[in-house]
């Protein structure tokens, strides 16, 4: 397989990219593993092993893409999935070795074994969301104090804590 390269990114910057930040508990069952064949010959060509998490959602601390409340459960993926896919199939379908360069948060947290997280998602989805990173509730405050340091307020996106209702639909993103 190909070297993949990763570029660090700052807790701002992860803030900044993110649609909802959410506080996070795990669900039952927690990972859910699904193989995704790219060929009928499955032994020459093996399957991607797509892995997704399941969270209940405990508190919504931003929001400006999509109707999430407390008490929702979710199911997420990283955000680097669907380009996993693509690179797996490139490589075992045409041989290709091409070197991606993702972006990476060095997290403080342990998405295993912490009983809570901040989850910072990049998309939701009726079915799946996907998410940036995650890291550890001690850093709630500073990540509060980057959204509104970053102008992340309702003109902007919508903060919470706002009514009760479905949230409405933002335009979709340009590019």
């Amino acid at each position: 397989m190909s070297q993949v390269h990763n570029r660090g990114i700052t807790l701002k910057e992860m803030v900044r990219e993110s649609h909802a930040i959410l506080l996070v508990k795990q669900a039952r069952p927690f990972r859910v593993e699904e193989k995704i064949p790219i060929h009928e010959d499955t032994i020459k060509y093996p399957p991607f092993l797509k892995v997704k998490f399941r969270f209940l959602v405990t508190e919504v601390i931003y929001n400006d893409c999509c109707d999430i409340s407390a008490g929702k459960e979710i199911t997420a993926v990283d955000q680097r999935t669907g380009t996993e896919l693509h690179m797996h199939k490139v490589y075992h379908l045409e041989g290709s070795l091409k070197s991606p360069i993702f972006e990476h948060y060095e997290t403080g947290a342990d998405l295993l074994k912490e009983k809570e997280l901040i989850l910072f998602v990049s998309h939701v989805g009726p079915d799946e969301s996907h998410f940036i990173s995650y890291e550890s509730v001690s850093k709630k405050q500073e990540v509060l104090d980057l959204i509104k340091k970053l102008d992340k307020r309702p003109e902007n996106g919508r903060a919470f804590p706002s009514p009760p209702g479905p949230a409405p639909q933002m335009p979709k993103r340009q590019g």
